[in-house]
């Protein structure tokens, strides 16, 4: 194998270790975080080559799946030539305890270190490949493999590697109980536009689709939509239906489409779907032999198969560059997930420009872009809170693309609205009218609504409620509007009954929802007024905002 030069981020991240262990004593843990796609296997190696100084360079690569065990340990003999390298995985059919240097799964390591917990002798060095799968729990495989080791060697060191650095419910790793990992040494999302512009990750291009799953009645627990209801809504076979002709229309020049399922029936239903409008597709879930799962992904590899559709599967450890498009429709509230699915189409590829969301779940306005998703600590425990701090996105008014908010012009397209004005110039960020009213208003300024985003908001008094932001424009003047429904007031209040009469106006399906948890749920129903009518409201040039009913 050819020997492979470091990519400057690649040699940044090992630098960052090295200066990392180098200043903090023995008990200081550092997370390496690379977005998916930028080679975590070749710093993981770079990382053994420089950890030679230690004393015997006793060290064990930890992972959860065969394959990146093989994967990582290619990437070594390609770095580091001279490494003579060990494997311990039962899925190699291999359970090396005594090289120097040994890659291996957790789960093998596991019931080794049970029989005899000196197998391993002193590690001085422990690397965790994907290290967001590493539980709170004591009692877990990966905690228990890391105690046991440490006994051994009390000054061994462990560092984890992945593009999700935080558990399901998006609390970052160093925020966990009794967390392994103290710090983040090297975090190179920062630098994911720059990737994109250097050729080192393929962009992905989000497009609002003008059907989503209805999550009505699903609800959450334990940080995640309850697995049977999730099902049901999903299974819907109108949407479905709806959702496999706008794949097939918006795929027709795309090689290779990945779409996640929530629910192996949902699966099968897709897949059959798909292959009725002609589509090469295979099914990758827990229902199949192993066997048959391993020829459906050799197929896609290949270029046989155009599609693989999945349940809970193929979201990490799952590298097909030539992915083009990805099909969502498994809604979660799993940042993890979420990111981690999406990074399935941001390797680079001869011939790929790009990578096509179609987000039928809305996964996307939940937790935020790939770059800037939500993350949760101890101190926000509600569900809410998640949704409230989530970065927000917008829609490009030329391509249709969704990017980040804050973005002056598309990523995408190129295309630069006019810019804003002081918020302050047009419209209140508080003072809202919600009454009844004909259209243009005697005194009332029209202006055209040219982008609506909904997202969960928390007013000065601490009452959670949805905030519609409206990117509006009169003449070459653009400035922003907020509309605000509360539906957690009481049943009699007028705000309920406010938000009420606005979810109605904004063309909302009946019946009005109970509360705002439920109104989050639903808010792609609501349609983008055409216009909206500005009433000055006092002295300091605020105004009140009309929805008028031009659609």
């Amino acid at each position: 194998m050819a020997k492979i030069k470091e990519r400057w981020y690649q040699k940044d991240a090992v630098d960052a270790f090295a200066q990392f262990v180098s200043t903090h004593p023995a008990g200081h843990n550092p997370l390496i975080v690379m977005p998916t796609g930028t080679g975590k296997s070749v710093v993981i190696a770079s990382i053994i080559k420089w950890a030679r100084q230690w004393q015997e360079n006793k060290v064990l690569v930890l992972t959860h799946v065969s394959e990146l065990v093989k994967q990582n340990g290619l990437k070594l003999a390609a770095v580091y030539p001279e490494a003579v390298i060990g494997y311990c995985s039962a899925g190699l059919g291999l359970r090396d305890t005594k090289h120097n240097i040994i890659f291996g799964t957790v789960q093998t390591v596991y019931s080794i270190l049970k029989r005899n917990k000196h197998a391993f002798g002193e590690r001085c060095l422990v690397i965790i490949d994907e290290c967001h799968l590493l539980s709170e729990k004591s009692s877990s495989q990966y905690r228990t493999v890391l105690r046991t080791l440490s006994e051994i060697c009390p000054a061994m060191r462990v560092c984890g590697l992945s593009a999700t650095p935080y558990r399901a419910k998006g609390i970052l790793l160093t925020e966990q109980k009794d967390p392994i990992f103290t710090d983040v040494a090297y975090d190179l999302t920062s630098h994911f536009t720059k990737l994109i512009e250097e050729g080192y990750l393929s962009p992905l291009v989000t497009l609002k689709t003008p059907v989503s799953i209805n999550l009505e009645g699903v609800h959450i627990r334990g940080g995640e939509f309850k697995d049977d209801e999730l099902q049901r809504a999903v299974g819907n076979e109108q949407l479905l239906s709806e959702a496999c002709n706008i794949m097939v229309r918006e795929g027709r020049d795309r090689k290779a489409w990945l779409v996640f399922v929530s629910g192996i029936k949902n699966t099968e239903t897709v897949k059959r779907m798909l292959e009725t409008r002609g589509v090469v597709v295979r099914s990758v879930n827990s229902s199949h032999e192993q066997s048959e799962n391993d020829a459906a992904i050799a197929d896609f590899r290949a270029g046989r198969v155009r599609c693989l559709v999945s349940a809970n599967q193929l979201t990490t450890g799952f590298d097909v560059p030539q992915v083009d498009m990805i099909g969502m429709l498994r809604p979660t509230m799993s940042v993890s997930l979420h990111v981690q699915s999406l990074g399935r189409g941001t390797r680079p590829a001869v011939g790929k420009t790009d990578c096509l969301v179609l987000d039928f779940a809305r996964n996307v306005e939940r937790l935020g872009p790939i770059n800037a998703p939500v993350l949760k600590g101890p101190s926000a425990p509600r569900d809410m809170q998640l949704l409230q701090d989530r970065p927000k996105t917008k829609f490009c008014d030329h391509c249709g693309s969704e990017i980040p908010i804050s973005s002056r012009s598309c990523p995408i397209c190129g295309y630069q609205p006019p810019q804003d004005l002081d918020l302050e110039d047009l419209a209140s960020v508080d003072v809202i009218a919600y009454s009844q009213h004909l259209p243009h208003v005697k005194g009332a300024s029209v202006a055209n609504v040219v982008s609506m985003i909904s997202s969960a908001h928390r007013s000065v008094k601490g009452a959670d409620c949805v905030r519609v932001y409206l990117g509006c424009r009169q003449g070459q003047k653009s400035f922003k509007a907020w509309l605000y429904l509360c539906f957690d007031a009481g049943s009699r209040s007028l705000a309920k009954q406010a938000a009420a009469d606005m979810w109605r106006k904004l063309r909302g399906l009946e019946p009005v929802p109970k509360n705002t948890m439920a109104a989050l749920q639903r808010v792609h129903e609501l349609k983008q007024p055409k216009e909206v009518e500005l009433l000055r409201a006092n002295l300091k040039r605020h105004y009140d905002v009309l929805v008028t009913a031009y659609y």
